[in-house]
């Protein structure tokens, strides 16, 4: 298997035939990952590190809106990946890496660990500020162009992902986060469908996995793509999709699936269970709908034309 075509960089001078390029791709791709970047945790829980994992669901998910509501996100990253071409075995990723323009490193919450972690990895904050695009507008973009809400199926894959999750959630509402995790789950699965998938927690069923997503891919002997920096979200976002890839694809690892469904499960990090949905209201006071994608649900994706799709995106 292999994977193609370099990391887009996206600013607001090219976001807009970006999204159209995610548009044409996103009926043939029934599999996505993602991935943010934003300024570190400004609120953690008093106690040692070792202990976090042994907190009750709901104190997580405290920390984790507080975190969210106070921060604002620095980078966007996107992967689509088609099905194995069904005679060479090859399968077509395509990336994005929004540079998101909100955050000022000058007067804006931050942990300065965490700063200081980006800037060396690249991340250049005075370009986002002149360069970057509103994360507002890049939220309803992607809304309207189908990849969040619409009916076309598709597997969300993230790596430790309740940030990420809670991000989208947080700029597409134009709010903060609920005050309960089960809320916000409800919100996540009208944003994201019915398969939401976090390999954090899928490899803790698993001898001889865990820790971060590079000590995953060693394991896995998944090789970052290079030229591309961990702690950017486009690279970090497509990491994930190959480690997933490679997990599935272990003849070794022959249980379903379905069995991680973090909707079905409520294993989100901290989730209990799911409650009936509600409507979700966006800041300008309407419902959120499916995005414009939806009338083309019917495309059936493993017959992809492999070749056409790469001239799309070249």
């Amino acid at each position: 298997m292999a994977s193609n075509n370099s990391i887009r960089e996206v600013w607001n001078y090219n976001i807009s035939e970006e999204i159209d390029m995610i548009y044409k791709i996103l009926p043939f791709t029934p599999f996505v990952s993602f991935d943010t970047e934003f300024p570190g945790t400004i609120y953690k829980p008093d106690v040692p590190n070792y202990c976090l994992t042994s907190l009750p669901p709901e104190t997580n998910y405290f920390y984790m809106k507080a975190n969210v509501d106070a921060l604002k996100l620095i980078q966007f990253g996107l992967t689509l990946s088609t099905f194995p071409d069904p005679l060479s075995g090859s399968v077509r990723s395509f990336v994005w890496q929004f540079n998101i323009k909100d955050f000022d490193v000058d007067s804006d919450v931050h942990n300065s660990d965490s700063i200081a972690l980006l800037k060396n990895q690249g991340i250049d904050f005075t370009r986002n500020k002149v360069d970057g695009i509103d994360s507002g507008l890049l939220i309803s973009m992607l809304t309207d162009c189908g990849v969040f809400g619409s009916k076309i199926p598709h597997a969300w894959i993230t790596f430790h992902g309740a940030y990420d999750f809670g991000f989208v959630v947080k700029i597409l509402t134009g709010s903060p986060l609920p005050s309960d995790p089960i809320t916000f789950m409800v919100l996540v699965r009208q944003i994201f469908g019915e398969s939401v998938f976090d390999l954090k927690h899928v490899m803790k069923s698993f001898n001889g996995l865990y820790g971060g997503l590079d000590k995953l891919a060693n394991t896995l002997k998944v090789e970052r793509r290079s030229g591309t920096q961990s702690h950017q979200a486009g690279s970090d976002s497509l990491l994930t999709m190959e480690d997933s890839r490679t997990f599935w694809n272990n003849p070794q690892n022959d249980v379903s699936i379905a069995t991680f469904d973090l909707l079905n499960y409520g294993k989100l990090t901290f989730f209990p269970d799911l409650s009936d949905e509600e409507n979700i209201y966006m800041k300008d006071g309407s419902i959120f709908e499916p995005g414009v994608m939806s009338e083309m649900s019917s495309i059936i994706v493993s017959n992809l034309n492999v070749d056409h799709l790469a001239r799309t995106v070249s």
